[in-house]
């Protein structure tokens, strides 16, 4: 019976902006016993704040093998013919690429601008990061978490290495400095905060569509 009410309780908080918020802060220490993992990421992306919700495809990533792509299914993908038009809507709406991303000055500022992309990476390279994000980790989305000596906590995706440590702050977007001195323990996350589209519900044909739209003059 205590095991059951503790398994409520947790739901609870997963479930709730204070609580899902708690589970972070518990999950980056490492203090979430194994148990309850499963019924908490069952839940979290559920949460009513979005930031808890972004923490929690880091923490309690739904990723599994069928959301990832292998490289025979990244070709054909690629030789598919792209509809740049209608990638430039799944970018803004459904793929909510948006959120996160800019294209022409227009998105959220959390992970890199990807204005451009198309001139700078093959599209099976961008297919291969959309698909397969936490082995694209170099593609701008390599996420560090500091723990500094006064306690405190930032997390955000690594800018510069050395002396100060530079981030991109994960809830604001802007760059932020932080001294060696000040460093007590970082942590380096292997498994990126991004989903791979397939977890969005994208087709073939769409995830075709959106590097179309990467590799067009509408993202130039």
């Amino acid at each position: 019976r205590q095991d059951q009410e503790r398994k409520a309780a947790a739901k609870a908080m997963a479930l709730s902006a204070s609580g899902g918020k708690i589970l972070i802060a518990l999950a980056r220490e490492k203090q979430i016993p194994d148990a309850y993992q499963p019924l908490i990421r069952q839940h979290i992306h559920s949460n009513p704040d979005e930031n808890v919700k972004l923490d929690a495809k880091m923490f309690f990533s739904l990723t599994q093998q069928s959301a990832t792509a292998s490289n025979k299914e990244i070709q054909e993908i690629a030789k598919l013919k792209g509809d740049a038009t209608n990638g430039k809507t799944l970018f803004y709406q459904r793929g909510a690429c948006f959120t996160c991303h800019k294209s022409k000055g227009k998105g959220g500022t959390i992970g890199p601008d990807l204005t451009g992309v198309g001139k700078r990476f093959a599209p099976s390279v961008l297919i291969d990061a959309m698909v397969n994000p936490s082995s694209a980790i170099a593609f701008g989305f390599e996420m560090a978490i500091i723990k500094k000596t006064d306690g405190s906590i930032v997390s955000g995706f690594i800018q510069g290495e050395g002396d100060p440590m530079l981030l991109k702050d994960r809830y604001t977007g802007k760059q932020v400095a932080i001294a060696a001195k000040d460093i007590k323990s970082m942590t380096r996350e292997k498994t990126s905060m991004m989903p791979s589209v397939k977890l969005l519900g994208l087709t073939k044909q769409e995830i075709a569509d959106l590097a179309a739209f990467m590799n067009s003059s509408m993202n130039q």
